[in-house]
C-alpha cells in the first residue's frame, strides 16, 4: 500500500540480477506526467543537480 497514489515503487529482480526500481503505473495518468516533467525541470537547475547525480550513481 501506498501513500501516494503513483508512489509505488516495484522491484525488478529475476534471479541474482538486480534491476532499477521504477514507478508503477498506478494511479492518474495525468498526475505521474506532471510530477515526470516537474522532476525533469528541477533536474536540470543547479540547486536540485548535486542530488540527482548522487542518487543516481
Amino acid at each position: 500500500m501506498s501513500l501516494c497514489p503513483i508512489w509505488d515503487p516495484r522491484a525488478n529482480y529475476s534471479g541474482r540480477k538486480t534491476g532499477r526500481r521504477r514507478l508503477s503505473k498506478r494511479g492518474p495518468a495525468e498526475l505521474r506526467w506532471l510530477l515526470y516533467n516537474a522532476s525533469m525541470s528541477a533536474i536540470k537547475t543547479t540547486v536540485w543537480k548535486p542530488f540527482y547525480e548522487h542518487y543516481r550513481t
